[in-house]
């Protein structure tokens, strides 16, 4: 009846992640189970954070296409560049 520890909510005062904390949660009422584990799925906490976030999200998306489009076109232009020193040879 224990859980991974990675359900565990972290103890800021602990220095290293106590691995055994999911052991025998389940056993105890319901009610206590949400100030020693994580209960909601992390599926529904990506669904619940990610439209509060979609802007952000959609900002880094744009601003990583645009850095890859402007590699892109130094790569072109170094190759036509390497091209017409060919050329003149």
């Amino acid at each position: 009846c224990g859980v991974p520890f990675s359900c565990c909510l972290a103890d800021p005062a602990e220095s290293v992640v106590n691995t055994q904390c999911g052991y025998d949660v389940r056993t105890r009422v319901k009610n206590e189970w949400t100030s020693i584990i994580y209960v909601k799925g992390c599926m529904a906490a990506l669904e619940d954070w990610l439209p509060t976030n979609l802007y952000t999200i959609a900002i880094v998306f744009i601003v990583i296409s645009l850095l890859q489009m402007v590699g892109i076109y130094l790569a072109k232009t170094l190759i036509s560049d390497i091209e017409k020193v060919k050329c003149r040879r």
